[in-house]
C-alpha cells in the first residue's frame, strides 16, 4: 500500500510524527489490519503534543477501533 509505505518512510526519517503514525492507522484499518491501527493510533497519541489538531479525532479512532477489535473475538 503506497500510503503506508509513505507512512514508513516518514517515521524513518522522524520516528516523533504522531501525524504519521495517524495516518498510517487509518490506512491499516482500511486494509483491515485493526490490530496495526490501533497499534499505530496508540503511537500517535504517545507522540502527539495536547494542541495536536488531530488529538480528538485519534483518541476516538483509537475507542472505536478497540470496540471493533472486542466485538471480533
Amino acid at each position: 500500500n503506497g500510503a503506508i509505505s509513505d507512512c514508513d518512510e516518514a517515521l524513518r526519517l522522524d520516528a516523533s510524527r504522531p501525524q504519521a503514525y495517524y495516518n498510517r492507522a487509518a490506512a491499516r484499518n482500511r486494509k483491515g489490519d485493526l490490530a496495526g491501527a490501533i497499534t499505530d493510533c496508540e503511537s500517535a497519541l504517545k507522540h502527539a503534543s495536547a494542541n495536536w489538531p488531530d488529538l480528538k479525532s485519534a483518541e476516538q479512532f483509537l475507542k472505536a477501533a478497540r470496540r471493533a477489535q472486542s466485538s471480533k473475538r
